[in-house]
């Protein structure tokens, strides 16, 4: 399976961090973006900074390919007007209330930079959707990607441990697009990873999301208050938030106020198959459930995402532009599939633990996995 590279950027980047500050100095040099093609003439593109995915290029029900990812024209609009289009977000993805946690009895402080809230979002100002990492190209068994690597030093943005990730994006015949995790820490520390990247099927952006359909398989999910924050798990029966059927993303969002919410994801079934592959963790791949379903009834592309995680926070682009000359880079145009912990998972006991204990290793599998209908 091909995998080609480019010259992404070249030279300093200033990028808009999470509370609107512009950020440089971080990342200095040359960056490079990799094309990964597979024999049905599916494509993704990903680059080195901030281990980000830039491309997703499909075929609709008439074999025609066009991009589902919304996307910018360059590196430098994807630093300054981005929204993690694309990105890995970490150490700590989604909001951490008061920026406050507790490990082994010591509290920590990370940064409030949601936006006037007084959470962490992200991981603060310099997360590693920010950051250059290194890369190498990697294949087996019909499975090609690349895989990035950070080493994140202990006390970055206020959290412990230096932590050492990888996340492997790669490309199967069969129109699986893999995101696989890995990371290891040398003191304890709390860690939530995801991509958040923005979809929109309809092939170039020729539509807004709001036509779309999805469902998410999920029974419960986290109301929030004020603040973002989750308030508790409460079931979705009777409830704008009960998505458990196909039904129009655009009716939806008006029933909700929008979407910006965590749902549990509901793994009473048998986990899907995903071929095992040395690209995305071999024997060890973490099983994954079915997280949410996307289509575009036009042109029949069909996006499943599955995942190993507990939570998947669904967003559709609630505070873009509302300028139809922005499109489409511009309210509800596209939809975020977050697989995750649940936000403020840190300081909620009971519900599925994000701390990472030095000596164990952390891994996730999410999947993007696309066909036509």
């Amino acid at each position: 399976m091909p995998t080609t590279s480019e010259i992404y950027s070249t030279g300093d980047i200033t990028y808009t961090a999470c509370g609107g500050e512009e950020v440089g100095g971080v990342v200095t040099d040359d960056t490079t973006k990799w094309t990964v093609t597979n024999k049905n003439g599916m494509s993704i593109g990903v680059t080195d900074y901030g281990a980000t995915l830039v491309s997703c290029i499909a075929l609709d029900k008439e074999g025609e390919k066009g991009e589902t990812l919304i996307f910018f024209d360059s590196l430098k609009d994807y630093a300054l007007k981005g929204a993690g289009h694309g990105a890995t977000i970490g150490r700590y993805a989604n909001r951490i209330a008061q920026g406050q946690f507790v490990i082994n009895g010591t509290t920590y402080q990370a940064p409030v930079n949601d936006w006037g809230r007084p959470n962490c979002l992200h991981a603060g100002r310099i997360p590693w959707q920010h950051q250059k990492w290194d890369a190498e190209e990697v294949e087996d068994d019909g499975v090609s990607g690349v895989k990035f690597s950070l080493v994140s030093p202990d006390g970055a943005e206020g959290f412990p441990g230096e932590v050492t990730i990888s996340v492997t994006y790669s490309l199967s015949d069969n129109d699986d697009v893999r995101i696989y995790y890995e990371a290891t820490t040398d003191q304890d520390t709390i860690i939530n990873v995801t991509n958040h990247g923005y979809w929109n099927l309809s092939g170039d952006h020729k539509r807004s999301a709001r036509t779309h359909e999805f469902s998410v398989n999920a029974k419960e999910y986290l109301p929030v208050d004020e603040n973002c924050i989750p308030t508790n798990i409460t079931e979705v029966e009777g409830t704008p938030f009960d998505l458990r059927k196909l039904g129009n993303v655009g009716e939806r969002i008006d029933a909700a106020n929008g979407f910006d919410n965590c749902f549990v994801i509901d793994k009473s079934n048998d986990p899907v198959h995903v071929k095992p592959s040395k690209v995305s963790g071999g024997s060890a791949t973490p099983s994954v459930h079915v997280a949410a379903v996307c289509m575009d009834p036009e042109s029949g592309r069909k996006m499943t995402v599955l995942t190993s995680e507990p939570g998947v926070q669904v967003y559709n682009y609630n505070h873009a532009s509302a300028d139809d000359k922005d499109a489409p880079h511009t309210v509800y145009w596209g939809i975020c599939f977050e697989a995750e912990h649940y936000p403020n998972s840190c300081n909620r006991t009971s519900w599925p633990p994000t701390q990472l204990n030095k000596g164990d290793t952390y891994k996730q599998l999410t999947v993007h996995r696309f066909s036509t209908k």
